[in-house]
């Protein structure tokens, strides 16, 4: 469909993100604090020679949860990383997981396995430990206030709203922003 829309009358047209333009940047990532500054070289109408300076957010993402064992989030983190060059051609997305394409300080708080091995091979600082840790104590907040309310009998409209409520109220009361 955007091959369709290419070549249409008014042709496509894909929304820039200048990376020099700081306060946009400041005002996009208070509502979608996912976005990166992203060059995309690669889609329709874009090339190598005819880039897009936009917003992108990092992939791929691995997610799991914090009671998984540490040790095999360890040595998914640590074989990812050491046998990147016998992948990193297999797909385009492979990329994502090269070392210096890391978000330490993104939205998403990082396992303590892989924690372990960053720090082991020198790349984990102070300061993604502070950030890291403010991630889990924002899904702390969040756990807690999810246990307060997800016993309701609400409808589902009903319930939305309360839980929303309830999630801004938490998150407020300590300290931190919403953004949804």
């Amino acid at each position: 469909m955007l091959y369709q829309l290419e070549g249409s009358p008014r042709g496509l047209h894909f929304v820039p993100g200048p990376h020099d333009d700081l306060v946009g940047w400041e005002r996009l990532k208070s509502v979608a604090p996912w976005q990166m500054p992203h060059i995309a070289t690669a889609g329709v109408g874009l090339s190598a020679d005819k880039v897009l300076e936009s917003g992108a957010y990092p992939y791929p993402i691995l997610i799991t949860y914090a009671n998984r064992d540490e040790q095999m989030a360890y040595d998914l983190t640590r074989l990812l990383h050491v046998n990147f060059e016998e992948y990193k051609d297999a797909h385009s997305f492979a990329i994502g997981f090269a070392l210096d394409r890391q978000v330490f300080d993104w939205i998403v708080p990082y396992h303590a396995g892989s924690i372990r091995y960053f720090r082991e091979i020198g790349v984990w600082t102070e300061e993604y430990e502070a950030h890291n840790q403010r991630l889990i104590d924002r899904q702390t907040v969040l756990q807690e206030a999810w246990g307060s309310v997800r016993s309701s009998d609400l409808t589902d409209n009903e319930f939305l709203d309360f839980w929303l409520a309830k999630r801004t109220a938490a998150l407020a009361a300590a300290g931190m922003d919403s953004v949804w």
